[in-house]
């Protein structure tokens, strides 16, 4: 991930974040439009994706797809999808202060 972001910097200022939530396993979001599939990313790598992103390169817009709130029976993808919101403002708002 860091040698495509390292690469991505030399050739654009800002990107185009669209995260789909069915790239996720359904241990950690269940509720999307089409049916789970196993052995999608953990949280743990989904989270080592944002801070390559976030930590160097400008967000222009983020897109944050695919949740159905009635497969989401116990409110993990909820969770998930808050999880996710809430460290891009983490990153946004640590960009802003500098």
């Amino acid at each position: 991930m860091d040698v495509t972001v390292a690469t991505l910097v030399h050739h654009v200022d800002q990107v185009y974040l669209h995260i789909d939530l069915d790239a996720l396993d359904p241990s950690i979001a269940p509720g999307i439009v089409d049916a789970p599939v196993p052995q999608g990313l953990s949280l743990a790598q989904l989270d080592e994706m944002l801070d390559a992103v976030t930590g160097t390169l400008a967000l222009r817009a983020v897109a944050l797809t695919t949740y159905t709130p009635s497969r989401d029976v116990d409110g993990a993808t909820h969770a998930t999808a808050l999880h996710i919101l809430g460290r891009i403002a983490d990153h946004y708002a640590a960009g802003r202060r500098r």
